[in-house]
């Protein structure tokens, strides 16, 4: 595969005390707090989103680059330093967010604000169990395949990172952008390529990661 179409998927690996997040309900309610998320839309430059850690703990091991919030990606300020050096990057906000009320500072949401249609319907794979023959649920895929002539379609800067139509769950960040992250050796993320993705992956993750 050229990399002109070399695609991953960001996921987070907790280990020993990381913190799993959520929005922080005493400043209104998710859609309110994270609805632009999932809108595609941008927020002001000045925008904080105001989380919390999903369970409760006395202690807790922020040292990690890499968080998740309800399948969107929180990256620390060393991935975001290495990102704007070289912005921008097309429909990728990074937006800042004041976690346990800024008790833990220097994460940011990326905001993925482009959605494109970019799966092979007859090289995916789906859940044989769940769907009919010949029958395309995107909610029951197994297997990812992108559609290279649909890609190429589309100008690079208009890719690099966007979410999939078919399923929101599917965050494709470029190889460049990719790239950039990995530069920086950060901890706590693991970078599959989307050919590797499959159900069972997250199980797995540790071996996407990258290390000194």
């Amino acid at each position: 595969m050229s990399d002109d179409f070399k695609y991953y998927l960001i996921y987070d690996v907790p280990v020993g005390r990381t913190p799993m997040l959520s929005y922080d309900e005493n400043y209104g309610s998710e859609s309110e707090i994270t609805g632009f998320l999932w809108d595609l839309e941008t927020v002001a430059d000045d925008h904080v989103i105001p989380l919390e850690f999903l369970q409760r703990w006395k202690k807790v091991d922020m040292d990690t680059d890499c968080l998740d919030l309800d399948g969107w990606n929180v990256f620390s300020r060393k991935i975001k330093d290495a990102l704007d050096k070289h912005t921008p990057i097309k429909y990728l906000q990074l937006v800042e967010a004041s976690v346990m009320e800024g008790k833990y500072p220097g994460f940011y949401v990326a905001n993925v604000h482009q959605r494109l249609r970019t799966f092979d319907e007859k090289l995916c794979k789906f859940d044989e169990d769940v769907c009919a023959e010949g029958e395309v649920n995107w909610e029951e895929i197994t297997k990812i395949a992108l559609d290279e002539e649909l890609l190429s379609g589309i100008p690079l800067e208009e890719r690099l990172v966007y979410v999939s139509e078919e399923n929101v769950q599917f965050i494709l960040y470029h190889k460049s952008v990719v790239d950039i992250i990995k530069s920086v050796y950060p901890v706590g993320a693991a970078f599959i390529p989307v050919e590797e993705w499959h159900e069972a992956v997250i199980y797995e993750c540790t071996k996407y990661m990258v290390t000194k």
